[in-house]
């Protein structure tokens, strides 16, 4: 059954902070929200990279790097910062990263959804250890920036692999 989490502290949504960090909303979405915040990245990411060029993804990967951290600061404005799951920005920017290679293909774009979403579950070092040490608006982007990392190596190793059989 889906439902919508509330906003944290009765913020109103269409502040652009909460909708930055909630990623237009999809963030409230439940279950899942962090796969549907990692679902509703997915369209501008292939936008920019179909029609644009990587450079673009890249800025604007570190462009909402920045503004991730600033809206996740200003969400918990004066109270203590915790990776609430409404929180998907993190997730936007991780998995762009993720995409960043996967051109006009198919396959690599679900296969780096697929290992993205499995490795910002589970976290594997050093990504649990900023997902542990979860006090800064930095600490909850990066467990997802270093998943991204990870999905764009294993995603990219397993079509080089995929197309030399």
């Amino acid at each position: 059954m889906f439902f919508f989490r509330n906003i944290y502290n009765n913020q109103n949504f269409l502040s652009i902070h909460v909708l930055i960090c909630t990623w237009f909303g999809s963030g409230l979405l439940s279950p899942m929200s962090g796969t549907w915040g990692t679902l509703a990245a997915l369209p501008i990411a292939y936008i920019v990279t179909m029609y644009g060029n990587i450079t673009i993804l890249i800025f604007l990967i570190l462009i909402f790097y920045v503004v991730g951290i600033l809206s996740i600061n200003k969400y918990f404005l004066n109270y203590k910062i915790i990776d609430r799951s409404e929180i998907v920005i993190d997730e936007v920017v991780g998995v762009w990263i993720a995409t960043l290679n996967c051109n006009n293909i198919t396959f690599k774009w679900i296969l780096a959804f697929v290992i993205f979403r499995i490795l910002d579950i589970a976290k594997p070092w050093p990504a649990n250890f900023f997902d542990k040490k979860t006090t800064s608006p930095h600490s909850i982007m990066l467990d997802d920036i270093i998943a991204g990392i990870y999905a764009l190596i294993f995603s990219e190793t397993i079509w080089i692999l995929y197309n030399s059989i």
